[in-house]
């Protein structure tokens, strides 16, 4: 049986959360040939089925462009690319996080989409903003008057384009993929904390989360700090954080599997990164969220019961122990199966088309 061809939109910029959606949307459906906008070498972690359209040419293109720095030269052979793959293809789709956020926009960008969305794709995953002008989202009203399919991941997001879009939970909760780990000695009880960058009043932030480590260590509980995505900073907050009560684990020096385990298996999780808290919940985990976005919130307000989080401008006054017993939940197996199930259904339009139903 030939494959279906689709072009698969996505971020590739080593952000476990992202590369996870990849990932699941290519396992869901092997019957199909993901074509994407790198180079093989760059996809090599992801299953067989998730081809490159950028050979040996177009990287010695963009190598040299990023040399030069030409940023503008860059996004427009995104756009020559993508369209070409695009056409290729029996369909496409764009699993996307944070993907519409309006201060993230470049013209290039702007001009990629008007003719991405011309293809009527399925969009995945997805929340919507913050944004502050009607003019963006009168422009993306009419793109998602296009697709086949427009699903987010949050209530808020939904309701902002009610009757184009549905909404149902994060694609993450149905991952299962996660490891079994195996710790080195004195690592039997640990939490994992997993930071994020670009946090505002940093110092705070770092002096807070090391707070945390302190507070566990006084428990007998060892850190582990999981870097979900270094191109963005991570790393160098775990940097700052390091002790002798601390090991550090990165993506993708390890696994996406590797990384799951860690929270699968951790005594408790203090989440930063919004999929760190998606991990937690998928797996019963105790968590405390430190919200630094708006999707994290939404996505908490939309779990209800037991869930809350606490807003990262919200630290200042508080102890470590006062976060840790005030706001940490666990999920029960109840309420993640009926995540996953509904993470699961963000699938539905697509499983059609690709013949999964």
């Amino acid at each position: 049986m030939k494959h279906k061809k689709v072009y698969l939109r996505a971020y590739f910029g080593d952000n476990l959360g992202d590369d996870i959606f990849v990932e699941m949307v290519a396992k869901r459906y092997p019957d199909a040939d993901f074509l994407c906008l790198r180079s093989e070498k760059q996809l090599r972690r992801f299953p067989e089925n998730v081809k490159g359209v950028c050979g040996l040419r177009e990287r010695l293109i963009y190598r040299r462009l990023r040399l030069k720095g030409d940023r503008e030269a860059s996004e427009e052979l995104d756009i020559v690319l993508e369209d070409k793959a695009v056409k290729k293809a029996d369909l496409a789709v764009y699993v996307v996080g944070s993907g519409f956020m309006e201060d993230d926009r470049t013209i290039a960008m702007d001009k990629r989409d008007r003719i991405f969305f011309r293809s009527r794709p399925y969009v995945l995953g997805a929340s919507f903003g913050p944004y502050e002008n009607d003019s963006f989202l009168v422009k993306y009203k009419k793109y998602f008057d296009r697709c086949k399919d427009v699903c987010f991941r949050d209530s808020f997001s939904a309701k902002i384009f009610s009757g184009k879009a549905r909404r149902e939970s994060d694609i993450v909760f149905a991952y299962d993929g996660a490891e079994d780990i195996t710790m080195p000695e004195g690592f039997e009880r640990y939490q994992v904390i997993a930071p994020a960058s670009s946090i505002a009043e940093r110092e705070k932030y770092v002096s807070f989360l090391k707070e945390c480590i302190s507070y566990a260590a006084r428990e007998g509980i060892k850190t582990i700090l999981a870097v979900f995505c270094k191109n963005q900073g991570d790393g160098k907050i775990a940097d700052e954080l390091a002790c002798d009560n601390c090991l550090i684990f990165e993506y993708p020096d390890k696994k996406a599997s590797f990384m799951a385990g860690l929270i699968k298996d951790a005594e408790r999780v203090i989440a930063v990164r919004h999929h760190s808290a998606v991990l937690a919940m998928r797996y019963s985990v105790p968590v405390a969220v430190l919200a630094y976005s708006e999707k994290t919130t939404h996505m908490i307000e939309d779990i209800g019961g037991c869930a809350k989080s606490l807003g990262i401008d919200d630290i200042a006054g508080m102890t470590a122990e006062e976060f840790i017993k005030g706001y940490s939940f666990r999920l029960d197996e109840e309420k993640a199966a009926e995540l996953k199930e509904s993470a699961l259904r963000q699938f539905e339009a697509l499983d059609k088309e690709l013949g999964r139903v």
